[in-house]
């Protein structure tokens, strides 16, 4: 009983001192836009490239630093790219071919970029000389890690739920 009197204090003072102590207001530095002020391509007729640069309002630009612990981290040891390996083989807009219509956009460079909730990331990509594709992306202020496999004519890799999604080239760059 005397354990409880001596508790009890101890717990109403903890409960009440800490009731100021609680965040107010803005959090963090998180960048929101209304999806007005986003837009679409299709209604907008923005390029692919125009709709990459109005979407994406994070501040901070990905390197290719950002994937090199990707990369030190993978199984495929084999030599890797940040670009493509041979001229025209990834450069381009590719879209899943299960009627979702997600996108990702290669660049020659090593610049990439692919749908999250219907916004387009930017980042950037590499290839080993296997086919193996790691990509690393940002919109606004959130990051993408994302892997695929070059199989011929298509892409494979997991999208959402599908572990082994498939895209095609619609547009080459």
């Amino acid at each position: 009983m005397n354990r409880i009197h001596v508790l009890l204090p101890i717990l109403l003072l903890l409960t009440l001192g800490c009731e100021g102590n609680r965040p107010t207001g803005n959090r963090g530095s998180v960048k929101t836009r209304s999806l007005e002020e986003l837009g679409s391509a299709k209604q907008g007729g923005n390029t692919e490239k125009e709709l990459i640069e109005k979407n994406n309002v994070a501040d901070i630009a990905v390197t290719h630093a950002d994937l090199d612990s990707q990369i030190s981290r993978s199984k495929d040891q084999s030599t890797w790219h940040y670009g493509e390996r041979t001229p025209g083989e990834l450069a381009g807009i590719w879209t899943s071919v299960d009627g979702s219509g997600d996108r990702l956009v290669f660049g020659a460079d090593g610049s990439f970029s692919e749908d999250l909730a219907g916004n387009m990331t930017q980042g950037v990509y590499a290839i080993s000389d296997k086919g193996r594709i790691l990509s690393f992306s940002k919109w606004n202020e959130t990051g993408l890690r994302s892997h695929f496999w070059l199989d011929g004519e298509k892409i494979r890799g997991p999208r959402g739920p599908i572990p082994n999604a498939y895209w095609e080239r619609v547009e080459t760059k």
